[in-house]
């Protein structure tokens, strides 16, 4: 897979990508800013095609606009949570109007928040300012992974997800992601040494081009 803006044609942002991903493991792609690991994350979230290449997602070609992030199974949580304002319910339920409160807790039960939020005096009720400004950058982050893992996604992709997150933060939500391996697969963009630690393979990218893979013993 290759990938270019047509309005710079002969910048490739991405070069000649070649990789499978193994169901139920966790891949992350690192390397410095600019070497095109966000960009590979948006051609898998369909955010942006491919200049080149075939990208499919149980054997779905992504490119064909048919289908959605959703209808193809995949969920997206970005670095900044984009929380709404509005009751936490209505944030993890968010585009998923069929969704009871059986769903709701479920989904914050796999990303550890069920236990802060049911110590709110309103619960699932409360409402939290826009981007969740009421609430810790931890707190915010597993609402976000709630609000993915209600749509029951193969698979999960995270952009930097820890990037604004204390040291035990960041640790907690590596734990959930961890566990989250048994039901989905897990891309993920990162500098984070936790994350590192936790995936099964890692890609090192630089300029658009795979330098290195590695097969983690230690996940």
């Amino acid at each position: 897979v290759s990938f270019y803006y047509s309005s710079r044609p002969n910048n490739l942002i991405l070069n000649n990508i070649t990789l499978r991903v193994k169901p139920n493991s966790i891949v992350s792609f690192v390397g410095k800013s600019g070497s095109g690991k966000s960009t590979l994350l948006s051609l898998l979230n369909g955010l942006n095609s491919q200049t080149s290449g075939l990208i499919l997602i149980n054997g779905i070609d992504i490119s064909n606009k048919h289908y959605s992030c959703h209808d193809i199974g995949v969920g997206v949580v970005e670095q900044s949570s984009n929380l709404l304002s509005g009751t936490i319910a209505f944030n993890i339920s968010y585009g998923m109007e069929n969704a009871v409160k059986e769903d709701i807790i479920e989904a914050s039960e796999l990303a550890c928040s069920h236990s802060f939020i049911k110590e709110f005096p309103d619960g699932y009720d409360t409402v939290i300012g826009e981007n969740g400004k009421s609430l810790s950058g931890g707190q915010q982050m597993k609402i976000a992974l709630a609000r993915a893992i209600i749509k029951k996604p193969n698979i999960l992709l995270l952009d930097e997800v820890t990037a604004a997150l204390d040291l035990n933060s960041e640790m907690e939500v590596a734990l959930i992601i961890k566990r989250l391996k048994s039901l989905m697969t897990v891309i993920i963009v990162t500098h984070s040494t936790e994350f590192i630690a936790i995936s099964d393979v890692i890609y090192n990218l630089e300029n658009g081009v795979i330098q290195q893979s590695e097969n983690n013993t230690n996940s």
